[in-house]
């Protein structure tokens, strides 16, 4: 019984990850993303990522939102 406990949280994982493989890139539509305790979802509610702790996730989403910034910006100065 318990190597069946064990199993069924990495099988639920891997279709997770599975799931967020098909979103396929990110778009500006998916910014600004936001942490939301370890995941890191856009503004529509959709888990794009999952982190270590939630201060990590805070961490990756504050720099994918710098990123996105910083490219939007290099678009309006050419």
């Amino acid at each position: 019984m318990t190597m069946l406990l064990i199993l069924k949280p990495a099988s639920w994982l891997g279709q997770r990850h599975r799931d967020r493989a098909a979103l396929g890139p990110l778009e500006p539509s998916n910014f600004p993303v936001k942490a939301s305790y370890r995941d890191i979802i856009t503004p529509d509610g959709r888990v794009i990522a999952s982190a270590a702790d939630a201060a990590f996730a805070e961490q990756i989403a504050q720099r994918l939102n710098e990123t996105e910034w910083k490219r939007q910006e290099e678009c309006w100065a050419a």
